[in-house]
């Protein structure tokens, strides 16, 4: 279940930064959309590296324990989420969705080898499928709630924070 809900927060932190970020930076912290585009993309680029650096965290200096770097993801993307409350310079706006977008990242390097760690090989299969299907849901609903959140408040303000919430529950 801890790994499920791992997965579930995941999920909707990676699928949410699609649902938000763009309004967030246009009108909610006012960033010239030229320069979202960019921002967009650098955050989505991250996302590889941050896989892989999740993987070599975990094995090289947790020598394979998972947890410690499913929080480190986690505590980065809540960090660097509520950095942007506290700026409005482009460059310093850059790197703290950079760091918000590697948290998650960071977490999908090691948490699908969780499964072989905490249970008997029998059942790591059944256990990895149970943890998709929950963290699939997440990445299934995250996108209408933010949507409608945006729609009712008029900003992304309260869809970040969402989002930062969701980033301490994986914690």
């Amino acid at each position: 279940w801890a790994l499920a809900l791992t997965g579930f927060v995941n999920s909707w932190m990676i699928l949410g930064f699609s649902a938000f970020l763009s309004h967030l930076l246009v009108y909610d912290l006012k960033v010239d959309s030229g320069l979202v585009a960019t921002v967009m993309s650098l955050t989505f680029l991250v996302g590889a590296a941050g896989s892989i650096l999740g993987g070599v965290i975990s094995d090289r200096v947790f020598k394979g324990y998972r947890y410690q770097t499913l929080m480190i993801g986690g505590i980065l993307a809540a960090v660097g989420l509520l950095l942007l409350l506290v700026t409005r310079n482009n460059v310093l706006i850059i790197v703290f969705l950079i760091l918000a977008y590697l948290g998650p990242n960071i977490v999908m390097g090691p948490v699908w080898a969780c499964p072989a760690s905490l249970v008997k090989p029998q059942i790591a299969g059944s256990v990895t499928a149970f943890a998709n299907v929950i963290a699939n849901i997440g990445g299934l609903i995250v996108s209408p709630i933010l949507g409608l959140t945006i729609d009712a408040t008029g900003s992304a303000m309260m869809a970040l924070f969402f989002c930062v919430a969701m980033s301490i529950l994986g914690t």
